[in-house]
């Protein structure tokens, strides 16, 4: 399966504020790739949640779905 294909992730909520998240997709028109982020979807969050652009969608959601003792 290719890493950034579709498939049901449970996407964990924010960690700080408890709404919900979204996956940011950005294409690189340099080297035509996609790269991925998780982000906050509250715009009032006050810890600005988001994790840094990464190369797969899974690996993405796998780091924000990571919590400290969970």
């Amino acid at each position: 399966m290719d890493e950034n294909e579709n498939f049901d992730v449970d996407l964990r909520p924010c960690p700080f504020c408890g709404q919900p998240a979204e996956v940011l997709t950005d294409s690189l028109p340099v080297t035509d790739r996609t790269r991925f982020a998780v982000i906050c979807q509250n715009r009032d969050c006050k810890a600005i949640a988001r994790t840094p652009w990464y190369k797969t969608k899974t690996y993405a959601l796998k780091i924000w779905n990571t919590r400290n003792g969970a």
